[in-house]
């Protein structure tokens, strides 16, 4: 993880687009982007000049990825908050 400095106008427009109480500034910013977390920009791209390249397969997406975010979800969702009782929640 790197950080980066944003000045006080672009860190409200991106904390404006929080969904959730405890959303990373990294998934807001990926959703704003609709940059994927497995979408890695290759130097060209950040140079901005055009370069041939194979087109490659996708990569299925690491199930054990899938049920750390599905937890996390579960765990940051409005649904989960309005438990009142703590047997619910660990259920």
């Amino acid at each position: 993880m790197k950080t980066i400095e944003v000045d006080d106008e672009l860190y409200s427009y991106i904390a404006s687009h929080t969904k959730h109480i405890g959303e990373s500034a990294s998934d807001i910013v990926r959703r704003m982007l609709n940059f994927s977390a497995t979408t890695q920009p290759t130097a060209s791209a950040v140079k901005g000049t055009p370069a041939a390249q194979p087109v490659a397969e996708a990569k299925p997406v690491n199930p054990v990825k899938d049920k750390v975010r599905a937890m996390r979800e579960l765990l940051l969702s409005d649904e989960y908050a309005e438990q009142k009782k703590a047997v619910i929640r660990f259920m």
